[in-house]
């Protein structure tokens, strides 16, 4: 394209974008359509054409636009990029890793970062730590570096490599010092690694910070669980179980531990029934509802 046609392509971006501004975002619709048919080398009317249509929430007429795009220019790496960044946004996770697997980590290293988040969020820890590894490496300085290692403590714990995630999660903690999510990450470490002290005190902070995540509670409950903090166990657990769309056969059978300690052995056994009704071989529940069994044969044992 020569320089005069560059530059009355781009008074008519600068047009298009001006309707957008205004509203107009039909017009706006028309005249990059119009760009677009007369000058199909134009990146930038395809790139403002897409995200028109993305913010009125037409995603296939965006999609379209850019595979058709990347289709013809597929070795340029602003369209694959520009690409999987907009199937990241409408988690497409399997494209998106397809789209940007392009790329090698040196190379584009947010793409790893977007590969990782996907990996991620299809359950495929190993993969996940792997991108998410690799866009650190690159020390790319950029706004998700804090978010990757959010999510590499989070792939370590459920990769079960908990001194690994404390190190991330310690990584983290120079940007985010007061983000409940990192506070309570630090609470889940702490109780693997059965460091029952740090677990409290992390506990507390996030519970300082948010006490309304759901979350935060079911952890809260399980970590004063494990302290012998009956009382507060119960408090937390029992708001969970109450206030929960899914609480596990786990959850059931600490509350009715809590109970249990708390001598309040009906409620305890409603608990340890329901556990044993979604998990038959609970083995928290089993074992304690033989202790039931002895303290209701105690005449001492009341429901407090």
């Amino acid at each position: 394209m020569e320089a005069k046609e560059k530059q009355l392509v781009q008074l008519k971006i600068e047009k298009a974008q001006r309707f957008a501004a205004e509203g107009k975002t039909l017009h706006a619709i028309q005249f990059y359509t119009k760009i677009i048919e007369d000058h199909s080398e134009s990146i930038e009317a395809y790139f403002n054409l897409s995200g028109l249509y993305e913010s009125l929430e037409n995603i296939s007429a965006a999609e379209n636009l850019l595979s058709d795009l990347l289709e013809e220019n597929s070795d340029n790496k602003d369209v694959r990029l520009f690409l999987g960044h907009f199937l990241f946004r409408q988690g497409r996770w399997n494209e998106t890793i397809e789209v940007l697997s392009f790329f090698s980590p040196d190379e584009i290293p947010l793409a790893s970062f977007f590969i990782g988040y996907s990996h991620y969020m299809l359950l495929e820890y190993e993969l996940a730590r792997i991108s998410f590894e690799n866009f650190v490496k690159s020390g790319k300085e950029t706004e998700f570096l804090q978010d990757a290692y959010i999510y590499l403590a989070k792939t370590h714990i459920n990769l079960t490599n908990f001194d690994m995630a404390l190190l991330y999660a310690k990584q983290a903690e120079t940007f985010y010092s007061n983000y409940y999510e990192l506070h309570l990450l630090f609470a889940i470490i702490y109780y693997y690694l059965k460091m029952t002290a740090h677990a409290v005190t992390s506990i507390e902070k996030t519970l300082q910070l948010n006490k309304s995540d759901l979350s935060v509670n079911e952890w809260a409950g399980k970590i004063y669980l494990k302290n012998s903090d009956y009382k507060k166990a119960e408090k937390y657990l029992a708001k969970f179980a109450k206030e929960a769309i899914e609480v596990s056969p786990e959850i059931y059978s600490y509350l009715g531990i809590a109970y249990l300690h708390a001598n309040k052995l009906k409620d305890a056994q409603n608990y340890f029934d329901l556990a044993l009704k979604s998990d038959p071989q609970n083995k928290v529940a089993l074992e304690a509802v033989k202790n039931l069994e002895k303290l209701n044969q105690n005449p001492v044992a009341s429901d407090g």
